[in-house]
Formats: structure tokens, C-alpha cells, sequence
């Protein structure tokens, strides 16, 4: 199947998920500094920067990265780096 003939970016993703054994996930993230002022009353909880983003599962993971249109959004810093990859080595 060619992927240029699939109708929608679901059904890219849906295929692509089927061939290639990789699981996707719609994930809500937020700030945790804007969650704990708003529990305190400092913040309101239109205030508290937050999204939803697909990401890949990974059952084995311990870490979770993020790109920087997500850190800006959430008004993260920037954490430490390092090297990610799958148990297939890619």
C-alpha cells in the first residue's frame, strides 16, 4: 500500500502503527509549577499552561522528551540532554 493514496494523517498513522509495531498515544501534559499555584489560590485554572500532543508509547521507558514548541507552550527550561532510542535500536 502506498502512503500517498491513503485518505487522512489518521490512516498515515493507523498504517504506519500496523507495519511498524509502534503505538501512539494522545497524551495530556501541563505545567506542574501552574497545577501546584492553582491548588494554593495563587493561579487561576485558566492560567495553568497545558496541551495535549500525540506521542509514541514506550512501555519501558523512564524518561519522556519533549520538542521546544512544547517546552515554550508549557514555559519550561531547558532540561539536560541526552540520547534516546528504541529497544530495536533506532
Amino acid at each position: 500500500m502506498n502512503l500517498n493514496n491513503l485518505k487522512s494523517k489518521k490512516e498515515n498513522l493507523l498504517f504506519l502503527q500496523t507495519i511498524m509495531g509502534l503505538t501512539y498515544a494522545n497524551i495530556h501534559l501541563a505545567n506542574q509549577y501552574d497545577e501546584y499555584k492553582f491548588m494554593e489560590g495563587d493561579l487561576g485554572e485558566d492560567k495553568i499552561r497545558k496541551t495535549t500532543v500525540s506521542m509514541l508509547v514506550d512501555t519501558g521507558a523512564i524518561r519522556m522528551s519533549i520538542n521546544e514548541e512544547i517546552m515554550k507552550t508549557l514555559g519550561l527550561k531547558k532540561g539536560f540532554p541526552f540520547k534516546a532510542s528504541l529497544a530495536d535500536g533506532t
